[in-house]
């Protein structure tokens, strides 16, 4: 997403998304909580829920997105084999939101997911891998227990139903 004027202001109703401010700030309105992201400051979205957003500053915004599937996230930790320890609902912000600071990992992930831009010819194949990168980068990151708490377990039963169907299907 870029925007060019400052004081952009617009609603949305995202589905699970993550977002990730490259360059300016943007101010997120969800219910009464409000979340401010500068550059290296991501957010993700955990269920559809109406949103205010509101660039914000003088630069240009620029960020970078995607939608988060709970079916996804599940194939990674099983592939992968990641270990999620068991954490308190211990909320950054609200039941449906988390809004942390990117560790490096995180942001060299998703540079190479916009150099791909940069090529005449995108590949959707390295789109695809540089994604799942990002996204175990999150789940091994220092918040991966929430960030899997909030998009697998605690959007709704359906994503545990998901879970043990997954596993019944790979054992």
């Amino acid at each position: 997403f870029h925007s060019s004027r400052p004081n952009t202001f617009y609603h949305v109703a995202p589905k699970p998304l993550f977002c990730l401010v490259l360059r300016g700030e943007k101010q997120i309105h969800i219910g009464t909580e409000m979340i401010l992201c500068g550059p290296g400051d991501y957010w993700i979205s955990t269920v559809e829920m109406p949103a205010s957003v509101w660039v914000r500053g003088a630069t240009p915004y620029l960020g970078l997105s995607f939608e988060i599937d709970p079916a996804e996230i599940i194939e990674i930790v099983t592939e992968a084999e990641i270990e999620i320890p068991r954490q308190d609902a211990n909320e950054k912000i609200g039941p449906s939101a988390l809004a942390p600071k990117s560790d490096r990992d995180v942001r060299d992930a998703c540079a190479r997911l916009v150099l791909l831009l940069a090529n005449p010819r995108p590949s959707t194949y390295l789109a695809d891998h540089f994604k799942r990168e990002i996204l175990y980068r999150l789940l091994t990151g220092k918040d991966g227990a929430l960030f899997y708490q909030k998009v697998v377990t605690q959007p709704s039963q359906e994503g545990i139903v998901r879970a043990i169907c997954r596993i019944k299907d790979d054992l």
